[in-house]
């Protein structure tokens, strides 16, 4: 649910196409997705880059992440709760501006 939540994200989605690697939207919708977590605990990584650590951002280099997303096809997020032992792989789209033009050049 958590990993639905972040992938449909229009504004986690807003942030990945600008390259904008905005912990907060991330996090954010993980929060949103009705699923109870220990906030404390959350740590995440977007393209190894650890930009969340239990709870708190960490310092990292805003340019050079934004460049692995500019960068490369595929943006990875790991995000990590600290509990339990589960794990999913999720895999999404973003918004891309031949995406936006296609979906809203016409009416149904």
């Amino acid at each position: 649910m958590i990993a639905r939540k972040i992938a449909e994200d229009a504004l986690v989605k807003t942030a990945i196409f600008g390259a904008d690697p905005n912990w907060g939207r991330i996090v954010s919708a993980a929060g949103t997705a009705g699923v109870p977590f220990d906030p404390k605990k959350v740590s995440l990584k977007l393209n190894g880059f650890e930009l969340f650590r239990n709870g708190s951002p960490v310092p990292f280099d805003k340019q050079e992440v934004a460049d692995s997303i500019r960068n490369n096809r595929n943006t990875h997020f790991l995000l990590s709760f600290g509990e339990g032992t589960a794990s999913i792989r999720f895999w999404t789209t973003d918004l891309t501006t031949e995406y936006v033009w296609l979906n809203s050049d016409y009416t149904t």
